[in-house]
C-alpha cells in the first residue's frame, strides 16, 4: 500500500494510529518532533505525510510548508484543528484518493 510519514507530539496517540495504519498494510515511519520529521522527510521517499490532530493549525501549516520543500512528491495531510481525533478508517479514505500537494482534513 502506501509509504507514510506519521508525525505527532503525543507518542501514545502516534503508536495507536501507526499500528492501525500498519494493520491496513501501510509502511509507516513516525516522528514525534519537528527535527525528526524534517530529517526523515529529507532522507526517505514518502507518498503521504500525516500531521497529527494535536498540533495547533498554524504550527501544522508551517511544518507542512517545510516538509513540502523536502518531500515535494508527497501528499501532506494536515489533521490539526479537529474537534475529535480522526479515525483510522477516515485516514484510509483520505489515502485512497491520492493527489500530490497539501490537503487539510
Amino acid at each position: 500500500m502506501a509509504r507514510i510519514l506519521s508525525i505527532g507530539p503525543d507518542s501514545e496517540a502516534l503508536v495507536v494510529r501507526n499500528r492501525e495504519l500498519e494493520l491496513s498494510g501501510h509502511d509507516v515511519r513516525s516522528a514525534e518532533t519537528r527535527s525528526d520529521a524534517l530529517a526523515l522527510a529529507g532522507s526517505e521517499p514518502f507518498e503521504f505525510i500525516l500531521l497529527c490532530d494535536r498540533f495547533l493549525p498554524a504550527y501544522a501549516i508551517h511544518l507542512a510548508d517545510e516538509l513540502k520543500v523536502l518531500a515535494p512528491a508527497a501528499m501532506i495531510i494536515v489533521l490539526a484543528g479537529r474537534a475529535i481525533p480522526i479515525t483510522p478508517s477516515e485516514i484510509n479514505a483520505l489515502l485512497s484518493r491520492p493527489t500530490s500537494g497539501l490537503k487539510a482534513a
